[in-house]
């Protein structure tokens, strides 16, 4: 049950009373009527329509609730539209990962040993270098083409809400 109550003049004048004086008696007296009305007494949940879900999220980041997050709250969306990713505010990704015994924390990731060259990796596996050979003239022309960008062309200054005012008086 929704009651909503506006107490004013339609032309926008003053009324000079606050809304505990003007709208809320009248919303008060509304809504005693209206729960004695028997469908209104036993208020139940109902189930979702098709189309619409609910989430638990971490209120501070809108994002879903981890165990980490000190507050959560459950929203309800239109399909489609709830978060998909864990909070990053609150240490998401880093459940179950205990710093003090290392039990349940992920293995390190070995680098590559070095090779005879200094380079990480075997031969194989490192790509190539890109090299094409030019002119020493040909590559002095474009990096100076690269260094100066193509000139553009100015864009007309905006007129201001005055000025387009008087132009209309021309």
């Amino acid at each position: 049950l929704l009651c909503v109550v506006w107490v004013g003049f339609d032309d926008n004048r003053q009324l000079d009373l606050e809304g505990a004086h003007s709208a809320a008696p009248i919303w008060a007296e509304f809504m005693k009527r209206a729960l004695q009305f028997r469908q209104y007494r036993n208020a139940q949940e109902f189930d979702a329509p098709d189309g619409i879900v609910s989430a638990t999220i971490d209120p501070q980041s809108g994002m879903l609730w981890t165990p980490s997050c000190p507050t959560q709250r459950q929203e309800v969306y239109i399909a489609g539209t709830q978060p998909l990713a864990a909070c990053p505010l609150h240490g998401a990704g880093r459940q179950n990962v205990t710093s003090v015994s290392g039990w349940n924390t992920a293995p390190p990731v070995s680098k590559p040993a070095l090779s005879d060259d200094g380079l990480r990796g075997t031969p194989e596996s490192r790509p190539l270098p890109q090299v094409t050979a030019r002119r020493p003239e040909t590559a002095r022309r474009e990096i100076a083409q690269q260094e100066s960008p193509p000139p553009q062309n100015p864009k007309p200054e905006k007129k201001g809400l005055f000025h387009r005012l008087l132009g209309v008086f021309k």
